[in-house]
């Protein structure tokens, strides 16, 4: 018998990219995946079935207000409010282990705190089209 073993994963090691590009100074990153069902009865069912429909999910994106002029291979956050003025599909991915994860996504709301005397920070929140995987090479 395989003998398995588990790998907890920290949460340093597990971040979000837009259009592989990271977000600028995140300090935390969820993500949230559901399933849809429809729910139907005819005469030859015992009750009601529910039958697996689509996806859907939603990410969001906690980090600290910064403005770089949007590098290479970050987004800051003025990046992050002109992507959501502009109604632009990004891609989001997230790899955990070996499996790499993607879908389209938009920008549904940014909120800036900027709360006196301490650093400011941004809450992003994201609508997802449907997810892909892929094996990480």
């Amino acid at each position: 018998m395989a003998e398995t073993s588990i790998i907890p994963i920290k949460g340093n090691d597990l971040f979000f990219t837009l259009d592989n590009k990271k977000i600028y100074h995140a300090t935390s990153h969820q993500l949230s995946l559901n399933n849809d069902y429809e729910e139907y009865e005819t005469k030859d069912t015992t009750g009601k079935v529910q039958v697996l429909s689509g996806h859907t999910g939603t990410a969001s994106c906690e980090s600290m207000v910064c403005v770089v002029g949007s590098t290479t291979t970050d987004l800051d956050t003025s990046a992050l409010v002109d992507a959501w003025k502009a109604g632009t599909e990004l891609e989001l991915s997230l790899v955990i282990g070996s499996k790499a994860y993607k879908a389209p996504a938009w920008i549904e709301s940014v909120q800036i705190n900027s709360p006196v005397a301490q650093r400011a920070t941004c809450s992003v929140s994201f609508k997802l089209g449907e997810l892909s995987d892929t094996k990480v090479s």
